[in-house]
């Protein structure tokens, strides 16, 4: 067995304590996924307990990409390699970054067809690894984004592994020739108006005339910040345990700023991933802290960028996608027999539940309203009638969930405040039939 396959096949059994049945290779038809095909279809005798696939992105971006697709196809029928062709839309907007664009589209796609025991491998190799590293430092990265590609991680529902991380571009081109391969060139890697492309062929060559050695020093500086990355994992999970208040998406300020700023900084990335919110800028992360978590508890602070926002309430800091706008002047007839859905509120239910909930005789027509202002409801054991702010700021809803709370009318009476309370004459006694009203919020109410 050749020194690349050997490698190869030791890379994938170190796999298999990740519960994989199934191998997706990534098959652009260029030279390195070329090579990773042709190898592991070599050495499937070995990897029996594995189904071996390829999957071709056609990102519909040169005029040759159907040629492209038909030849994946017929180099995986002549490996006997079962393939498929996801077509994406990886067009660029104006302003817009055509790598990004295609990358994201492509991961998209990727994403969308692993399933839990899959696992994605790509041909990335160690000259990728030395370019990823260059262009984040260009950029000014930290040691997350220094730490460059990962040998392994989770890809949606699936994993995805680069097994020929420690070899190098001339190894895989040896081994290509050495099997008289047939690959695609894609002329677009010859521009140098991509940053990856300026890199790869005028200045990484410049560099190594120098430095001969500069993609595997380089690649062991990734691997050293990847370390890093893992102590402050580590660091940041256990910090996560103490600041964390209730459900998982609020903080607790106090707590939080019992950490140096450092701590603070690193726990509330951890948080936001933990969540699936996208990264802030580090400028935007510093403004969590001069805009949000420094202000007074009163102010009701927001911060948002996209995808994202976070919010202070009192003593919490919560995270969340970006809420789109809501339209509080909208009334719901509801029959109470089915889930409603409404968009910006949640799904909203009733079950039977004898002595529990709603009075049922009363509920022939329900509508449901939301907080205009002026709204008031009689409490139960409590004197006169109680303003709907006063009862949200003591039951502590989070004042931008408070006109999103369904407010249930029977006729143009308020019975119930969502299913934090019901006013008096409404609430079914014990030997009573009622309906118990659940509400699933999209958002945290309190």
């Amino acid at each position: 067995m050749e020194q690349l396959e050997q490698q190869l096949l030791s890379a994938l059994q170190d796999l298999k304590s990740h519960d994989i049945r199934r191998f997706w290779v990534a098959y652009s038809g260029g030279i390195d996924s070329h090579v990773l095909l042709f190898a592991l279809s070599h050495i499937q005798g070995q990897l029996s307990e594995f189904d071996i696939q390829a999957v071709h992105i056609d990102h519909q971006l040169s005029p040759l990409s159907s040629q492209w697709s038909e030849h994946c196809q017929q180099v995986c029928r002549q490996l006997q390699v079962p393939f498929q062709c996801l077509v994406v839309n990886a067009k660029a907007a104006s302003g817009e970054s055509p790598e990004a664009k295609a990358r994201e589209a492509r991961y998209q796609a990727f994403k969308s067809l692993l399933t839990t025991n899959d696992c994605l491998l790509t041909a990335h190799h160690q000259d990728d690894q030395a370019e990823t590293l260059l262009l984040q430092l260009l950029r000014g990265s930290g040691p997350r984004g220094l730490a460059a590609m990962p040998g392994y991680s989770k890809l949606g529902e699936g994993q995805m592994s680069r097994p020929l991380l420690n070899l190098t571009r001339e190894q895989i081109h040896q081994y290509a020739q050495a099997h008289q391969l047939q690959w695609i060139d894609d002329i677009s890697n010859d521009n140098p108006a991509f940053d990856r492309n300026f890199l790869r062929l005028q200045v990484i060559p410049l560099l190594k005339q120098r430095w001969p050695a500069l993609a595997k020093t380089v690649s062991r500086s990734a691997q050293l910040c990847a370390d890093t990355i893992a102590i402050m994992d580590a660091v940041a999970n256990e910090d996560l345990q103490h600041v964390i208040y209730g459900s998982c998406e609020r903080l607790s300020i106090t707590r939080l700023q019992l950490l140096s700023r450092e701590r603070q900084h690193n726990v509330v990335r951890l948080w936001l991933d933990s969540l699936n919110l996208s990264c802030p800028s580090q400028k935007t992360l510093h403004h969590i802290w001069s805009q949000v978590i420094d202000t007074s508890p009163e102010s009701n602070p927001r911060l948002q960028w996209p995808g994202a926002e976070v919010r202070r309430y009192r003593d919490h800091l919560f995270a969340m996608p970006a809420m789109a706008d809501f339209n509080n002047q909208q009334r719901i007839a509801w029959t109470l027999e089915q889930t409603l859905s409404i968009a910006g509120v949640g799904r909203i239910r009733a079950i039977p539940a004898e002595g529990q909930g709603l009075k049922k005789r009363l509920l022939q027509a329900v509508t449901i309203r939301f907080r205009q202002g002026g709204e008031r409801c009689k409490l139960p054991k409590r004197a006169g009638e109680h303003s709907l702010k006063n009862i949200f700021q003591e039951l502590g809803v989070v004042p931008w969930m408070r006109e999103r709370i369904p407010l249930f009318y029977v006729g143009d009476q308020l019975a119930a405040i969502g299913d934090l309370l019901i006013c008096v004459g409404f609430a079914a006694q014990s030997n009573e039939e009622g309906l118990r009203i659940l509400c699933d919020y999209e958002h945290p109410v309190r």
